[in-house]
């Protein structure tokens, strides 16, 4: 008798660990990128690889950061799982690009790379009592469907300002310069996404109407396990040059 009243003792005991965690300390979800540059953020924007081609970008664009958060509608909601509104989700990236040096001879792909100083992994502790310790890292969480390999991400160009004698093949995300001018602008969004485990949508979505003890545990240990997979990954936007036929 005591020992299934401990029992169910110590599970919602978990159940309010996991409430406060989410409720006032979640804040740190799944936001990538706890290294900050000196720009702030944790993405970087490359020139263009071995080239003489300069990239800029428009004012207040280099503070962007990649925040695999939870969602505005999850801020102070009224469900077991929200958010304390300090890491809203932000997937996509603008950016009001200027490549300046540019010739007929140049072409250059654009692609987004991520780099984790834990690629190896950490293991990962559950804060939940849950039943499981394992290797966290980015590719882990990619190679589980939490969130999309970068190698997925949407590229959208739309030209800007100087733009002339610049076209994008959006198949391949290559640029290519006629050169009829020196410096030309094109204005790129990058969108990042979720993986397929939470069918391409934010978690919240998944765990917001959970009702059982179990699952409620299990999903903030999720969302923790995110975390620590995400803290050490910084992202680069690269320029790739390739031959302009």
């Amino acid at each position: 008798m005591n020992g299934n009243s401990n029992k169910k003792w110590l599970a919602a005991g978990a159940v309010l660990c996991a409430l406060a965690f989410v409720g006032v300390g979640f804040s740190a979800w799944y936001v990538s990128g706890t290294t900050q540059y000196s720009f702030g953020g944790n993405v970087v924007v490359e020139d263009v690889i071995g080239g003489n081609v300069q990239v800029s970008i428009g004012p207040d664009q280099a503070e962007q950061s990649v925040v695999y958060g939870a969602p505005s509608e999850a801020v102070n909601a009224k469900t077991w799982l929200y958010s304390d509104g300090l890491s809203t989700e932000n997937l996509t990236l603008t950016y009001d690009f200027t490549f300046s040096g540019v010739t007929a001879a140049t072409a250059f792909v654009v692609s987004v790379s991520a780099t984790d100083s834990n690629a190896g992994g950490v293991t990962y502790t559950s804060q939940f009592g849950s039943q499981y310790n394992k290797q966290a890292s980015y590719r882990h969480a990619v190679d589980a469907g939490y969130i999309a390999d970068v190698s997925e991400v949407t590229i959208t160009y739309t030209q800007s300002g100087n733009g002339g004698g610049l076209s994008y093949d959006s198949s391949t995300n290559t640029f290519r310069f006629t050169g009829e001018n020196t410096s030309c602008e094109a204005h790129l969004t990058f969108e990042f996404h979720w993986g397929e485990e939470f069918d391409g949508q934010n978690p919240y979505s998944s765990y917001k109407d959970l009702t059982g003890e179990t699952a409620r545990i299990e999903a903030a240990d999720t969302l923790a396990y995110i975390a620590e997979c995400l803290k050490e990954v910084t992202y680069s936007i690269v320029f790739t040059p390739v031959a302009n036929v």
